[in-house]
């Protein structure tokens, strides 16, 4: 046997298995973080919504706005819709989207409104003519035509805006704001013109009171 080739092989096979070593080290290390990853990242869904061409996306805490915008054409058509035949199926359709803070005000209005139409025999039909998204408010609104009527009262036609922000809790939606108003949708831009006409009106009058 040739000591010295016996000794360098045994240093080359040493060095080889305390290189496998950090290999497999290394690996392991990788590993761990690639279960992690898997483990502490949401999954996200791709779907065809409600009444939309476009896919959309929802995560354990995200969606896309098409996802936001379908709930909300959805929610409107529901809540615009109502008769004393389907009030209480709309309450418990809506019930399940509410967060914990918004639960009892809202089932608290929705059951006196319940009651009223119920007792006066009110229908209500909404026709949705388009909806928007804006980005920075996160706010859905959907605009159309509203008609209440009831046996006794001549029915009444008006323009209308549903307006929502919809987030998402465990893949799914729920309703964080919710509210209806006559006219067209108040956007950020549309808010700003109210303002600036009201500041100017107080402004007139300031100056006509001065000048009385």
């Amino acid at each position: 046997m040739d000591l010295k080739n016996w000794k360098q092989s045994y240093r080359s096979l040493k060095t080889e298995v305390g290189m496998t070593r950090i290999s497999l080290a290394g690996c392991a290390v990788a590993l761990a973080l690639l279960s992690f990853n898997a483990l502490s990242k949401s999954t996200t869904v791709i779907i065809q919504p409600y009444g939309m061409n476009t896919k959309a996306y929802v995560s354990e805490k995200n969606a896309s706005h098409s996802y936001k915008e379908s709930w909300a054409l959805f929610l409107a058509e529901l809540i615009g819709n109502i008769n004393p035949g389907n009030l209480d199926f709309v309450k418990e359709s809506i019930i399940p989207l509410l967060p914990s803070n918004l639960y009892q005000e809202t089932v608290t209005n929705l059951t006196a409104q319940v009651q009223m139409m119920k007792k006066n025999r009110v229908s209500t039909s909404f026709s949705p003519l388009e909806y928007t998204y804006e980005k920075a408010t996160d706010k859905v609104f959907v605009y159309g035509f509203y008609t209440a009527q009831s046996p006794s009262v001549k029915a009444k036609r008006e323009k209308r805006t549903y307006e929502f922000k919809i987030s998402v809790e465990n893949y799914l939606p729920q309703i964080v704001h919710m509210d209806t108003y006559e006219g067209e949708p108040r956007t950020l831009e549309v808010l700003e013109q109210l303002k600036k006409k009201e500041a100017e009106k107080a402004k007139k009058e300031k100056e006509q009171g001065v000048n009385a």
